[in-house]
């Protein structure tokens, strides 16, 4: 996989999207609330995980080296696989 945002060649790794110091402050603002905040934003947190380049941190932005566009970018910029 290569990324096209920093041109990284390697696997992406897996996010969580969000934060986990909104998650905490949801479950310690509410608390006496039912949990109910701090529930939904845990199971969207762990249910939306993405793939993200491990260099730069984007998510979304990793393709396929065989595709078109990684064919293009290693050869413009005469990267190695």
């Amino acid at each position: 996989m290569i990324c096209t945002n920093c041109y990284h060649i390697g696997e992406p790794k897996t996010t969580m999207r969000g934060s986990f110091s909104t998650e905490l402050l949801l479950w310690v603002l509410f608390f006496w609330l039912w949990f109910i905040p701090g529930i939904i934003y845990t199971i969207w947190r762990y249910t939306t995980n993405t793939k993200a380049c491990p260099e730069c941190g984007k998510s979304g932005m990793m393709i396929p080296e065989d595709s078109r566009r990684a064919k293009e970018i290693l050869g413009e910029y005469g990267l190695q696989k």
